[in-house]
């Protein structure tokens, strides 16, 4: 009882903390993130041509101050690209370095239970559990 005869109530619930995504997930969002960026660098050049040719038509019409207007945006468009494409060649290096981390994490892993198994058997004489566990451990080289 709490104070005052009163029944006292229980504390409300903890929040759950949120769920890290997992190395996989993690892996297929950068790649995705990278595939989204690359075409917003085509995009980004798609637009500079079609600035470029405005450009040209702008000059041809004797319209110099269009021109500019045009160059301008053709010169932004293309650094725009370049940055795009930038960012997009780190993501995916960045995403392949994890990749390479996660699978080396698991042939670790499995390397360790392959190993304990290799010790047991190395105890004993048997020719045909030794060459199974050599084996796999073969496999998991792979």
């Amino acid at each position: 009882m709490g104070l005052f005869g009163k029944k006292s109530e229980p504390p409300p619930p903890k929040p759950k903390p949120a769920k890290s995504p997992d190395m996989f997930e993690t892996i297929f969002n950068m790649k995705f993130t990278a595939k989204q960026i690359g075409k917003l660098a085509k995009k980004s050049e798609k637009s500079v041509k079609d600035e470029k040719l405005k450009c040209k038509l702008a000059i041809e019409k004797g319209n110099v101050e269009s021109a500019k207007v045009h160059a301008e945006n053709a010169v932004r468009n293309e650094k725009q690209a370049v940055s795009y494409l930038r960012l997009q060649s780190r993501m995916d290096a960045v995403a392949s370095k994890l990749e390479a981390h996660s699978q080396m994490m698991q042939a670790t892993s499995s390397m360790g239970a392959v190993t304990e198994s290799l010790n047991a058997v190395l105890g004993t004489t048997d020719i045909t559990k030794i060459t199974e566990v050599m084996d796999t451990f073969e496999k998991q080289f792979e």
